[in-house]
C-alpha cells in the first residue's frame, strides 16, 4: 500500500441568503482564497440571479483569449448580532473532487478535538 497524505480541509456549516432563500450549505474554508466559489446547485435550488460576465485572459505568449462566468450574489448571515456579508461568488459545477474513499477511525477521540465543538456537525467519519 502506497503511503497517502491526508489534509484535513476547514469546512462549516454556514447560513446563507442566496436568490432571497435563506438555507444551510456546507462551505469549505480556505484563508488564502482570493476567490469565492459557489455551485451551481445551490444556485438552482434557490432559484438565484446569475450575471454573465466576461473578460480576456493573457497568457505568457501575450495570446488573448475571451473567458466567461457567472457571478452569483450571496449573504453570508454570522451566528451573532453582526451584520451579514455580502459575497460576489463565482458559480461552478463543482467546487472540489470526490472525497476520500477510506475513513480515519478513531480521529474523534484524539487529544486535540476534546471539548471542541465542531463548525461542521457532519460526523468526521463521513467527510474524510
Amino acid at each position: 500500500m502506497k503511503d497517502r497524505q491526508i489534509a484535513f480541509l476547514a469546512t462549516c456549516l454556514a447560513t446563507v441568503s442566496v436568490g432571497g432563500k435563506i438555507q444551510k450549505a456546507r462551505a469549505l474554508l480556505d484563508s488564502d482564497s482570493t476567490l469565492s466559489f459557489v455551485t451551481t446547485k445551490l444556485v438552482q435550488q434557490s432559484k438565484a440571479k446569475k450575471i454573465k460576465r466576461s473578460t480576456n485572459f493573457t497568457g505568457i505568449s501575450q495570446t488573448s483569449v475571451p473567458i466567461s462566468w457567472y457571478q452569483v450574489d450571496l449573504d453570508l448571515i454570522p451566528n451573532s448580532d453582526l451584520p451579514n456579508v455580502l459575497m460576489r461568488t463565482i458559480m461552478l459545477d463543482c467546487i472540489s473532487g470526490d472525497l476520500p474513499g477510506f475513513s480515519l477511525h478513531g480521529v474523534r477521540e484524539q487529544s486535540f478535538l476534546q471539548g471542541k465543538q465542531l463548525a461542521d456537525p457532519c460526523s468526521i467519519n463521513q467527510i474524510l
